[in-house]
């Protein structure tokens, strides 16, 4: 090897090891208050998550998917509230469905706080079914939503979804939300299901160009009128009428 390869071969070497030791010197340790909410182990001077401990059983804090069923428990449902804190360790989320159980209607999932999910900037489908949720203010920045299912909940603000402009399914069903306004600038809305609601204004929705489906209660606030008046504004719209939850 010539000189000025060596020589040029030194200074790649050099160069890539002050690279390194600049990333490792920036890269946070497994201390702990980094790790104080997730379980952690520290490789290579960075802190990793170990497996995390939700819905009784360990999780792979790279999983995307998870689907919970708490009614499986029994009786103790009833008695303590859901501790979602776990879940702010499995930042690679994608998917999360929560439930009271398989008969969603026997039981009712204590979640009195959703802010561990305020970080999981990856979240593209939350299902909550049958739960005592009802500030939604940890959603608000959860700008990948695409399915929201808020079923049999306690909801009645919807301003916190309103920079949820990627939704596409939104399933409002059995809670007591009245008013439409923060939904009005939703642009990719396509399904959205307010069967037993508050509602009794329908106008917010008149704008939603890619609306095509709408569930309503055959006895509910919403007159045969309004309804005229919003297929006017979308001809394309299929609104059904009846029982959907």
């Amino acid at each position: 090897m010539s000189t000025e390869r060596l020589y040029l071969a030194l200074l790649i070497w050099v160069a890539m090891a002050l690279t390194l030791g600049s990333a490792r010197a920036k890269t946070p340790r497994c201390t702990a208050s980094l790790c104080a909410q997730c379980p952690c182990k520290r490789v290579e001077g960075r802190c990793r998550p170990t497996s995390v401990r939700f819905c009784g059983k360990a999780q792979d804090p790279a999983t995307h998917t998870i689907t919970c069923y708490k009614g499986r428990v029994g009786s103790q449902i009833r008695r303590s509230v859901f501790d979602l804190r776990p879940l702010a360790c499995l930042t690679e989320l994608r998917k999360l469905t929560l439930v009271s159980g398989e008969l969603e209607f026997i039981l009712t999932l204590r979640i009195d706080d959703l802010g561990p999910l305020a970080k999981l900037r990856r979240l593209e489908v939350v299902r909550l079914g049958h739960t005592t949720v009802h500030d939604l203010r940890p959603l608000a920045n959860l700008v990948a939503l695409r399915r929201l299912s808020l079923h049999s909940s306690p909801v009645r603000d919807l301003q916190p979804l309103a920079r949820l402009v990627r939704l596409e399914h939104l399933d409002l069903s059995c809670t007591s939300v009245s008013d439409l306004r923060p939904l009005a600038n939703l642009q990719r809305l396509e399904r959205l299901d307010l069967t037993r609601t508050q509602v009794r204004d329908l106008r917010p929705l008149y704008g939603l160009r890619r609306l095509v489906w709408l569930g309503l209660s055959a006895k509910g606030p919403i007159s045969a009128s309004q309804r005229a008046e919003l297929q006017r504004h979308r001809p394309k719209l299929t609104i059904s009428v009846g029982r959907h939850y």
